[in-house]
């Protein structure tokens, strides 16, 4: 019985028994659909090149190099690590790892906030920093053509306004 009960109810994304159309396939071309998968789509392909290029040039994966652009903005190159990994978008447990590993390659310092004693800071070496520069030198100027440069400005204006306006919508 349990089994002619599971044979009635369709799952509602399977295809339907009288020829096989999905009951939501008008959604498959929903503009939000269309226009994000766009959009990762291009921050995938750029984020590909800039990758490359910054590994090629200063051996650097893209979280490293992530990591040291975030301390750079920080006073010091030093930030408390829950911060960073707020801003990364990381469980505190996988940037702590991530940073362990990033000590180790003589990129950062780890040692207790003054502030806090309870807290821990990530400081930016001079090695870390060197690579960063190394990056920056060769990532600014091909991120610009891969990125701006084929926009005008005003369709970079346009952009930035929309990206400005999903960011203070979606933050917490």
């Amino acid at each position: 019985m349990a089994a002619d009960k599971r044979e009635d109810t369709a799952h509602p994304h399977s295809p339907s028994q009288e020829g096989g159309a999905h009951p939501h396939t008008d959604l498959v071309d929903d503009e939000a659909v269309v226009l994000w998968g766009r959009m990762l789509r291009v921050v995938n392909l750029i984020r590909a090149k800039t990758r490359a290029d910054i590994d090629g040039v200063a051996g650097l994966s893209g979280e490293y190099f992530e990591v040291l652009l975030r301390l750079a903005r920080h006073p010091d190159a030093s930030a408390r690590m829950t911060v960073l990994a707020d801003e990364m978008s990381f469980s505190s447990g996988g940037f702590t790892r991530l940073i362990d590993r990033m000590a180790g390659d003589g990129l950062v310092e780890r040692a207790p906030d003054p502030a806090d004693r309870r807290a821990v800071r990530a400081t930016m070496t001079a090695h870390g920093a060197d690579l960063l520069d190394r990056s920056l030198a060769v990532h600014a100027p091909r991120l610009n053509s891969y990125f701006l440069e084929p926009l005008s400005a005003q369709e970079r204006k346009v952009l930035a306004k929309a990206l400005d306006r999903l960011d203070t919508l979606h933050s917490p």
